[in-house]
């Protein structure tokens, strides 16, 4: 793609340092440490400097990333690693379209020079900017950057279910580019093939082990990456340099070919008691035991809850079985995860997750439940409950029990 950069860039990315824990160490997201790590030259382009503001208002961060972005109209790359963000970035743009535009024009007292350097708009763009007020469902990337060559983003597990609604809003020849296996425990992988999307393990920083899916036995014999198959799906464990042991990942990802001899691989999804729906990554565990001290404040407990994550909707949905259950409930959820997981709080502050939703099922739900489980093959004496979930996974239809 020889015209990638013949534009500007818009990363938007965490940051190298989000905070420090109690004893000082630093910690922050990979994909901050990635735009630090980037050439010299595709920075200079960049039009946001670490990844963007760091306000903790998320409305200010969305105007700040989104006024300069429209000031340029030669944008050519967007890069980002869920592809929510990018619609999340769109929805702000649509919504705060005319506050945007008084910015631009130097009208507004919001805070444009929280970013590292000014970048002015042209007479001749806030024009056509301003040409377009009133048309909200025109304001998509391939009205407002028709120079765009490539959307690098993840394409691979629940962000695949958000790839065709992005491309609709894409101009025709715009290429969405897979990032790669990113996590903050490491670099999984590098995009050799743009074209196609091939990703090779980062073999030289990093030392692989994978176990087949179907394998669950304790003792199970590790394959490394000269056994791997194409078309089988494994578990990951890493050893990094930076001091993880043998560290399980709880990924799994699918082998899709090879680079010569070295498979390409991609990810395909959390592994279990984990949904991921935007980079939050909440644990069954969190589910659980927030879902316990909530109803144990108001003297309440239920035996039977699940935890369902919509990748469509971005939203999570309680489905708790209690005769009566307190109007609070979903606030005070939602405050318990936000304290035991940080990223579900920034999420959920930053509107990339919607609220939780809370469904009050019927008594008898449970039961219902493990009969459906047992009908489609669970064998009943090992019947175990799995709080978390996908929407998309989940074969019961919890809505008809509502009460």
């Amino acid at each position: 793609m020889p015209v990638i950069y013949d534009g500007s860039v818009l990363v938007i990315s965490g940051h190298t340092i989000e905070g420090r824990l109690p004893g000082g160490t630093p910690f922050g997201s990979m994909s901050g440490l990635m735009f630090d790590c980037l050439p010299g030259a595709i920075r200079r382009k960049s039009l946001l400097r670490g990844g963007g503001p760091v306000e903790s208002d998320y409305r200010q961060r969305y105007l700040n990333i989104a006024v300069r972005a429209l000031a340029d109209p030669t944008l050519s790359v967007l890069a980002t690693p869920n592809p929510s963000t990018i619609l999340k970035l769109l929805a702000v743009i649509r919504s705060e379209f005319p506050t945007l535009l008084e910015m631009l024009a130097g009208k507004s007292q919001s805070d444009v020079d929280s970013l590292s350097r000014p970048y002015p708009v042209s007479s001749a763009r806030l024009s056509q900017l301003q040409a377009l007020v009133g048309h909200a469902a025109r304001l998509d990337c391939a009205t407002l950057w028709p120079n765009l060559q490539a959307v690098v983003t993840w394409t691979g597990g629940n962000c695949a279910m958000l790839i065709a609604g992005l491309r609709a809003l894409l101009p025709p020849r715009t290429r969405v580019i897979e990032m790669g296996y990113l996590s903050s425990e490491c670099l999984g992988t590098v995009n050799v093939d743009v074209l196609n999307n091939r990703c090779v393990p980062t073999l030289d920083e990093n030392f692989f082990e994978f176990a087949e899916v179907e394998d669950e036995a304790p003792g199970a014999k590790l394959l490394l990456l000269h056994h791997l198959q194409a078309g089988r799906k494994y578990a990951v464990m890493v050893t990094t340099r930076n001091g993880l042991y043998r560290y399980a990942m709880n990924d799994i990802v699918e082998v899709t070919g090879f680079f010569n001899r070295t498979p390409t691989i991609r990810f395909l999804q959390k592994g279990k008691g984990v949904t991921n729906i935007t980079g939050e990554k909440l644990y069954e565990h969190q589910v659980t035991e927030a879902v316990a001290q909530v109803l144990n404040v108001h003297g309440m407990n239920s035996e039977f809850f699940v935890m369902l994550a919509d990748v469509e909707e971005l939203r999570y949905t309680l489905c708790v079985e209690h005769a009566a259950l307190p109007v609070e409930l979903e606030r005070q959820l939602e405050e318990r995860l936000s304290a035991m997981n940080i990223e579900f709080k920034a999420k959920r502050a930053s509107g990339r997750l919607q609220p939780i939703r809370v469904l009050q099922v019927r008594p008898g739900t449970g039961d219902a439940y493990r009969q459906h489980c047992v009908s489609k093959g669970q064998r009943e004496a090992q019947f175990k409950l799995i709080r978390l979930q996908y929407v998309h996974e989940c074969t019961f239809d919890f809505w008809q029990y509502g009460s």
